[in-house]
């Protein structure tokens, strides 16, 4: 199996002609997992894995049957590929090339999403760019109950529009007028336009 560096990723142990769970009096004592090359057992669940767990790993479910134990071994290569861009890298990357950015929060995520959504205050206030914060129904419900600090901070750093469902979509509605209030203008590449110089733009001169 392949799984990507810095990445969570759990070794599944293969379940090929293993015993039914309604065959009788047979009980399943678990799946112990060891890596080639050790003797100590391993987790099979890795929250970062790392280019030093790539490797074989063996998996033994154990079972009991009429009192006695009966072993399957399974092995399961593990390997690690390199990482490409992550979520944060790629959002900054947008907000490096933009001169505003709207977010619409959907979710009250406290982990992995209050991580981003602090790069994204911190990236927004070193470069200087506009936020306009789309406030919706579900926002509401998340400020009442638990509203993450970082989502909160955000809010609070640029500009809210708030959609209202229906009575929003309409292009005259006030929602899409306050939102266009708030737009940068339009940039509007110069032109310039050369033209060729002749004899005839020369002013000439004579001597009288």
């Amino acid at each position: 199996m392949v799984c990507h560096s810095q990445e969570a990723c759990t070794l599944y142990c293969p379940d090929v002609n293993t015993p039914a769970a309604t065959t009788p009096n047979i009980t399943s004592n678990g799946v112990i997992w060891y890596k080639e090359g050790e003797s100590t057992p391993k987790a099979n669940y890795f929250l970062s894995v790392e280019e030093k767990d790539h490797g074989v790993y063996t998996c033994t479910r154990s079972y009991l049957y009429c009192g006695q134990i009966y072993n399957m071994t399974f092995t399961v290569v593990l390997d690690i590929q390199p990482k490409g861009k992550t979520v944060v890298e790629a959002v900054l990357d947008c907000i490096e090339q933009s001169r505003m950015v709207l977010l619409v929060p959907s979710s009250p995520d406290t982990g992995p999403g209050s991580g981003l959504l602090s790069a994204i205050h911190a990236a927004l206030v070193e470069r200087q760019t506009c936020l306009v914060f789309i406030k919706t129904e579900k926002t509401e419900v998340l400020r009442s109950g638990s509203f993450p600090e970082a989502l909160q901070i955000l809010s609070e750093a640029g500009a809210c529009v708030t959609w209202k469902g229906m009575r929003s979509m309409p292009p005259s509605s006030p929602f899409w007028k306050e939102l266009r209030y708030h737009l940068p203008a339009p940039q509007h590449a110069s032109k310039i336009r050369l033209l060729p110089q002749t004899s005839q733009d020369v002013p000439s001169w004579s001597n009288v």
